[in-house]
């Protein structure tokens, strides 16, 4: 008689078991749940890498314009009949030095100035007036107006002519208009200090820690000073995201996880946005620090 395989195994499938199995699917699980946040953060840090670089690009190209122009800052924005729209904003007169390029017509798609100006990858077009068209002057980064606070908080503006200024529709004295000494958000406790363009860059102060451009869903850069520094921020977070309305100055949540909290949410000082200094150098700041660098640089 043959024993040969008197004590041999029985054979066991091909495969792996249902236990098993469960057992590889829950650990790849909790591996995605573990990476996927780090991903998101090196992907963030890599589009506001590319951001900061556009902003260094902008503060390059306004270093030009400043040697060209005699150390005259560049215009928020002007009045200029060989322009269609006539309203020539700081971008377009930018854009000439990056790719000799600075009209606006139609909407965001359509506008022909430099890839630096939309260089920022987090930023989507908006429809802010609700005209089923993207906002053709809403790029992604935003200019500050007031650069002589806080002895002043002048904004920036079209030089008058005495007659109306360069735009007869844009009055020269008027107290609240883009000509006037004051915004009606401030309410000064001192005389009140009137600075007339042109500004030369030598007039700003502090240029190393003072904004000049930044992340913003406005083509300018210009929190409020209402209720600042008692609390509450100058930054409007009451609009939403998109939409009607959403155009408001400032995006101080641009670089980070939390996007667009209320300045009562512990997240709000977690919110970082890409800001281009005076002097040129580039930073990523907090909505606090940010609105500081603004309204009242150190």
């Amino acid at each position: 008689m043959n024993h040969t395989n008197r004590h041999r195994s029985p054979t066991r499938p091909l495969g792996f078991t249902l236990v098993e199995l469960l057992v590889v699917i829950g650990i790849i699980a909790l591996l995605i749940s573990i990476l996927l946040p780090a991903l998101g953060k090196a992907q963030r840090a890599a589009r506001s890498t590319k951001c900061l670089s556009a902003l260094r690009q902008l503060g390059t190209a306004h270093q030009m314009y400043i040697n060209d122009f005699k150390g005259v800052v560049v215009q928020p924005v002007e009045y200029d009949k060989n322009f269609n729209p006539t309203t020539v904003f700081w971008f377009q007169r930018l854009s000439r030095y990056l790719n000799k390029k600075e009209e606006r017509p139609g909407t965001f798609d359509t506008v022909d100035v430099s890839a630096v100006i939309k260089g920022c990858p987090e930023w989507e077009a908006i429809d802010s007036d609700n005209n089923n068209k993207l906002d053709s002057d809403k790029l992604g980064y935003g200019m500050s107006r007031r650069l002589r606070t806080p002895e002043s908080r002048t904004r920036y503006h079209i030089p008058g002519d005495g007659k109306g200024g360069t735009d007869p529709n844009i009055p020269v004295t008027s107290p609240t208009g883009i000509n006037g000494p004051i915004s009606p958000d401030y309410t000064p406790t001192a005389p009140l200090v009137y600075y007339p363009p042109y500004w030369k860059i030598s007039m700003i102060k502090k240029p190393a820690s003072r904004i000049l451009f930044g992340d913003s869903r406005n083509t300018f850069l210009d929190p409020s000073l209402a209720d600042y520094p008692a609390g509450k921020p100058g930054w409007d977070l009451t609009v939403g995201i998109s939409g009607p309305g959403a155009g408001v100055s400032g995006d101080v949540g641009r670089h980070s996880a939390y996007r667009w909290v209320q300045y009562t949410d512990p997240k709000y000082k977690q919110m970082r946005a890409n800001y281009c200094f005076v002097d040129g150098h580039c930073e990523t700041l907090d909505p606090i620090a940010a609105e500081k660098a603004i309204n009242n640089p150190q």
